[in-house]
Order: C-alpha cells, then structure tokens, then sequence
C-alpha cells in the first residue's frame, strides 16, 4: 500500500508540474558531480601541495609559495606590479 501512495503523489506531483521526478533530480546531480570531478582532476594538474608548500604550475611558468614565507616565481619574463612602480624582469 505504501507504494501506491507514493506512486500516486508522484504522478499529483507530474501532472501538476510542482517538481521533476527524484529520478530526474538523481540524474541531474549525477551529471553536476560527474562535471565538478572533471575540473578536481584539471586542477590537480595545475595547483599540487609539496613538502616546502604550495606549488602554481601553468605551461612554462611556475610559483611556489613556501611554508616559511617566501616565494618562488619561476617563468620567461616576469612582471612585477606594485603601486608607484613596474618592472620587467627577463
């Protein structure tokens, strides 16, 4: 009997047109969770936790931010922007 009366509140709920159907719902946060995994594994390739702290790694270039403070720019050229002064390092 129970399952009667689910059965009919869901057909209530689809003739009304109140909610999608949980099997929808179910299949649509499977699809979010199946996209949020894809950019997880795109992002582990870029940003990794080493020993000495965080390392930023994006084609050619390099930043490691260390535990103790201090910070490594690794790349071609590097820019460098503060407030009254800009310098070009090659």
């Amino acid at each position: 009997m129970g399952k009667e009366v689910v059965d009919a509140m869901r057909q209530a709920e689809r003739e009304a047109g109140l909610r999608p159907s949980l099997e929808s719902e179910v299949a649509r946060l499977t699809k979010l969770v199946h996209i949020l995994w894809k950019e997880v594994e795109r992002l582990e390739g870029i940003i990794r936790v080493t020993p000495d702290g965080l390392q930023i790694k994006s084609g050619r270039s390099e930043i490691l931010v260390l535990k103790n403070g201090g910070i490594i720019l690794n790349g071609l050229r590097i820019s460098l922007e503060t407030p009254g002064k800009n310098d070009l390092f090659y």
